[in-house]
């Protein structure tokens, strides 16, 4: 047989299992680009919210007033941007979080203006308690990689709450939030 007929047929060949293999996606999508309930229930934190961080470090947490902006990233990721000042120096946190569905895992990122970390999260939602649970291995103040851990409680789809804690098995409480999703402003009968 030819050369030429026999690398035709080695191309046919690979563009009909191309063919059937795009069929197969559109039958059946892949788990990464289906939607679930737990995209969704991302997608409803989307707004600005308000509200105070309690940092505990000496016998009386230090307090501050906090700022959150979430926003989309499409249907299936959701961009938080976290703002305070923090000992006298401005603190900007921004994370980013999805649902892998073949992982059944909630997902994300973190990253932060006072260090050149890139925390990397897994966690899993409790229907019962509202909470979600983000863990991650990150360094301490010494620079050894412990365990950190966030669990965020909501309340209800206006406010949450949440604590964060470093440290082996249910390590030490370092700050905790509270939430409230800033409401627009109201609009008068003449539409201002």
């Amino acid at each position: 047989m030819p050369r030429n007929r026999i690398l035709g047929l080695i191309a046919l060949a690979a563009v009909l299992s191309l063919a059937v293999a795009a069929g197969r996606i559109q039958d059946e999508p892949l788990s990464f680009m289906t939607l679930t309930d737990e995209h969704a229930m991302l997608q409803k934190s989307i707004g600005t919210w308000e509200g105070e961080l309690a940092i505990y470090m000496g016998p009386e947490p230090m307090k501050v007033p906090v700022t959150e902006v979430v926003e989309g990233v499409g249907q299936f990721w959701i961009q938080s941007r976290f703002s305070c000042e923090m000992m006298g120096m401005p603190y900007l946190g921004i994370s980013s979080m999805s649902y892998d569905a073949a992982k059944k895992k909630f997902i994300g990122t973190m990253i932060d203006s006072q260090s050149s970390f890139l925390a990397i999260m897994d966690g899993d939602y409790d229907k019962k308690t509202r909470t979600l649970t983000m863990s991650f291995m990150a360094p301490d103040m010494t620079g050894k990689s412990v365990p950190h851990r966030n669990v965020i409680t909501y309340a209800d789809e206006d406010s949450y709450s949440s604590e964060f804690f470093i440290g082996e098995g249910e390590g030490r409480r370092v700050s905790s939030t509270a939430m409230k999703r800033k409401k627009s402003a109201a609009v008068d009968e003449s539409g201002n």
